[in-house]
């Protein structure tokens, strides 16, 4: 490989949810560029036949990241840093880290596991010299840590697509959550303020997407369709089949409690939803929904379930612009 040429795309810590939307996207974007190397989870090895031979597979583990980084400290001329941690051996090449969960900055969490993590992140940070995040919110945090606020871009990205407002013919009131299982997506609460809705209003259901790695929480979702709340869960689907699923729902429900982007805000706005949402800072800085919550207020949940029929014609409104071209840019200049 020549140094000269070849950027370095380092997501071995990505393999599902969110942020595996989003690199399937930057692959895309960048799959006629030749001078892209790749690290990747081995367990997405048969995601993208089409990288040939410009990718190494390997277990997502810190000890195999190091070792990689050892071997090829010297061939790229441009780090990108997908998941949210520096490199491990200082390169001498400019290196990026694009960090996109919040969660690892949570102190909070009384995870050992994320607190090595935070702890890692803050010890390694002198490996990056540029951050890119895609709120204010995440730039605030990376601040905290000791990143200088000139280091840090702010630079979302997401896919672009537009869809004609599409007249529902439904017997039902359709709500629609697109998420995974994490606790701070705070279904337990959504699903407790839905069952007390059914019961003013048993002409609804709500949709979710809750994949069978979250065993408690499934459980949780069989316990309530057992007593006959229409909760349905789809599972894990492909982008194809959720495009599905918003075409079909009247209103997109976010609870959650945290997010370092919220994907499924910008979809909702793509396919002409209204919005019932956490009355948190990282939505604001995404979309302008049309009615807000509490999320950790069940009642709060209930009353805009409640009051959602109100909005049913109205849609929510996008706040940011797609900067994927200026993240090329920048990371193959």
């Amino acid at each position: 490989m020549n140094k000269n040429k070849i950027t370095l795309i380092d997501a071995l810590y990505i393999n599902q949810g969110g942020g595996k939307v989003l690199l399937d996207l930057l692959i895309e974007s960048l799959s006629k560029n030749n001078d892209i190397y790749y690290l990747l989870d081995n367990r997405i090895s048969k995601s993208y036949p089409f990288l040939n031979k410009n990718v190494t597979y390997l277990k997502s583990s810190i000890i195999s990241r190091h070792y990689f980084y050892l071997l090829n400290k010297n061939k790229f001329s441009n780090v990108l840093c997908f998941s949210n941690i520096p490199p491990s051996v200082n390169l001498k090449c400019m290196v990026y880290t694009f960090f996109q969960n919040v969660n690892l900055l949570n102190k909070s969490s009384n995870s050992f596991e994320i607190f090595f993590k935070r702890f890692y992140i803050k010890y390694f940070q002198r490996n990056s010299d540029k951050w890119i995040v895609q709120t204010n919110v995440v730039s605030k945090l990376i601040n905290g840590i000791g990143v200088d606020e000139s280091n840090i871009f702010i630079l979302p990205f997401f896919k672009e697509v537009s869809f004609d407002l599409i007249k529902k013919n439904n017997n039902k009131i359709k709500f629609l959550y697109v998420s995974s299982g994490e606790k701070h997506k705070n279904h337990i609460r959504l699903f407790n303020s839905f069952k007390k809705y059914f019961s003013l209003n048993n002409n609804t259901e709500l949709t979710v997407t809750v994949d069978d790695n979250y065993n408690d929480l499934c459980d949780k979702i069989s316990y309530f369709q057992s007593i006959n709340i229409p909760i349905i869960n789809k599972g894990f689907i492909s982008h194809e089949m959720i495009k599905e699923e918003y075409k079909k729902a009247d209103f997109f429900i976010y609870p959650s409690l945290h997010e370092s982007f919220g994907l499924g805000l910008i979809e909702a706005c793509q396919f002409n939803l209204p919005i019932i949402s956490s009355d948190r800072s990282y939505v604001y800085e995404i979309v302008n929904p049309n009615l807000t919550f509490d999320p950790v207020s069940e009642n709060s949940i209930l009353e805009s379930m409640i009051k959602s029929i109100d909005y049913i014609n109205l849609k929510g409104e996008l706040k940011i612009k797609n900067k994927l071209s200026n993240i090329i840019d920048l990371i193959t200049k």
